[in-house]
């Protein structure tokens, strides 16, 4: 079986998260829903923290 020609250092840099700008992305994301109030689906709420607590 052939390797892909990466080190591992090249493939944790490929794998990773930058948790701070996702931890961004979501709170933009949770003011721009904030304008739906009552109106937005429980499930949207919900799929919102989903982010927040793997981030931690």
């Amino acid at each position: 079986m052939p390797t892909l020609p990466f080190t591992t250092k090249k493939t944790e840099t490929l794998l990773s998260v930058d948790k701070e700008a996702w931890r961004e992305d979501v709170e933009n994301i949770k003011e721009y829903f904030a304008q739906f109030g009552d109106k937005l689906p429980a499930e949207i709420k919900r799929q919102l923290e989903i982010p927040d607590s793997n981030l931690k």
